[in-house]
């Protein structure tokens, strides 16, 4: 009895699907997925206004605006900064800069760029930038990464076993103390003092590099300093006669030319 049954379930069950099969209506073509370029392929120059201007420091190759503004953009971001970190802020209009204004902490960047970004090279073989150093004790980028007040313990850690093992000078050379410092560590030669001293720290081949930016206020050497020793003066300062023995012992340097107002 049983088996009898088969064939009469097997064609209910197969009229059963045939009749779901026909009821049921095709899924709808997918749309075309549109092409998403490749990272390689965006240029940020397309559609952009051109560059204010020529530029010889951390701007250098830029090539339209919306290209410097992102190499500003990731500059601050290596040093946790704000855009007012090195700019003056605009009073007459909100969350604008008056960019051609001289800063304090703007000399400082136009100076290293002349002078440690391209007197010096990673050993690695990738491009020197600002979080190549700019990172403190806890790897988080900060752009007074030594600590402030300064970790005297931890700066002498990070240029004995960053600093002078991770990097080399520009020709291949060995980097070394008196590189920048004038003199070993521990010694009576040795001078803590480096940002703003053009002369006594290594300089890159680039033409750049050959005329340092102004050196920040701040970090002028003193009066009684080996002539050698002083550093160019700053945009603003008038010019200051030096004597043969002075210009013998250091090349002249002119600072950067002050950059023209520009629109926003």
């Amino acid at each position: 009895m049983k088996s009898s049954l088969w064939p009469v379930w097997g064609l209910a069950l197969s009229s059963a699907i045939a009749v779901l099969l026909a009821c049921t209506e095709p899924p709808p073509p997918k749309a075309p997925q549109k092409k998403v370029a490749a990272a390689s392929d965006f240029d940020p120059c397309e559609g952009s206004k051109p560059s204010w201007r020529e530029y010889f420091g951390p701007l250098k190759g830029v090539r339209c605006e919306q290209e410097q503004f992102l190499r500003m953009a990731d500059v601050a971001r290596q040093l946790d900064v704000k855009c007012q970190h090195c700019h003056v802020p605009d009073p007459q209009k909100e969350d604008a800069f008056i960019y051609s204004d001289m800063t304090e902490n703007k000399e400082k960047a136009l100076w290293m760029h002349h002078s440690l970004m391209t007197g010096l090279r990673r050993k690695d073989g990738e491009p020197m930038k600002c979080k190549s150093c700019h990172l403190d004790k806890n790897g988080k980028p900060a752009a007074k990464f030594l600590g402030s007040p300064r970790d005297l313990a931890f700066t002498v850690e990070w240029m004995t076993t960053v600093m002078t093992r991770q990097f080399e000078l520009a020709d291949g050379g060995k980097l070394m103390c008196k590189s920048c410092h004038e003199g070993g560590w521990g010694t009576q030669a040795f001078n803590p003092k480096v940002i703003g001293k053009t002369v006594n720290v290594p300089r890159g081949p680039d033409a750049d590099a050959i005329d340092p930016a102004p050196v920040p206020s701040s970090t002028a050497p003193d009066a009684s300093a080996n002539p050698a020793a002083s550093a160019p003066p700053s945009a603003s300062a008038a010019p200051t006669p030096t004597t043969p023995a002075a210009s013998a012992a250091a090349p002249s340097a002119k600072p950067l030319a002050t950059p023209s107002p520009t629109k926003k």
